[in-house]
């Protein structure tokens, strides 16, 4: 296992260190036991999502990772990742976090994550995170009212440098935002909910399991407050 993780990993960019942990025990528990020990700020996964079964196998790791810790998690797709040469990859490294998508509705979660991404860019002690899009898919809600909650929000986040727009759409909430996304030309989709790893969550149809499904761009996860 060594020999093929130090394989893959080659040489490490100037200013990189890399580490490699080879340890037996239960997956969950084990990565917890890393992530605290090297006290890493971030935890990557990779998801297929390529059906509802492989994602009942392979997500019950990012479930259960999000229910134990506060750690943000980062979701990529390992087969998005092999297409790119080393070159594009090592560009993509560099503004992974460049641009942010935030889905909004008002609620805790919501909240909670402009909280995230407002701490994120506070302090960040270079400038990987320069603007982000708070959209807005609206139901029973009318439309001004959700702009002069953004708008706040605007100005929040603003205040730590940021470049931020808005957006307010109506229809169905993953789809809106994919393509809201996808127009903004976003780098990742941030996002937080108070039921990540519930089974109503995961295995039904919901936002959170239909965003990591379809989503072909990084998922930033932020867990509930704790």
């Amino acid at each position: 296992a060594r020999v093929r993780l130090e394989g893959a990993v080659g040489e490490s960019p100037v200013g990189v260190e890399v580490k490699i942990e080879i340890q037996s025990g239960q997956t969950v528990q084990t990565i917890l036991q890393v992530a605290q020990s090297q006290h890493s700020e971030l935890i990557v996964v990779g998801s297929q999502n390529q059906t509802i079964f492989t994602e009942k196998l392979v997500g019950s790791t990012m479930a259960a990772l999000s229910q134990q810790t506060s750690i943000p998690l980062l979701v990529l797709r390992p087969q998005l990742i092999t297409a790119y040469t080393s070159e594009e990859l090592d560009l993509r490294c560099q503004h992974l976090f460049r641009s942010l998508l935030l889905p909004y509705d008002d609620g805790e979660p919501a909240k909670y994550l402009v909280q995230q991404v407002k701490h994120m860019a506070e302090k960040q002690s270079g400038r990987f995170l320069e603007r982000c899009e708070l959209c807005w898919v609206v139901d029973d809600l009318i439309p001004q009212q959700a702009y002069e909650t953004l708008s706040r929000l605007k100005t929040d986040l603003e205040e730590v440098n940021l470049q931020v727009e808005i957006a307010i759409r109506q229809g169905y909430r993953c789809a809106e935002v994919l393509q809201a996304a996808q127009m903004a030309d976003v780098s990742a989709i941030a996002f937080s909910t108070g039921t990540i790893g519930k089974l109503q969550e995961w295995f039904v149809s919901s936002f959170a399991s239909e965003l990591l499904r379809h989503s072909w761009r990084p998922v930033l996860f932020f867990p509930p407050r704790r």
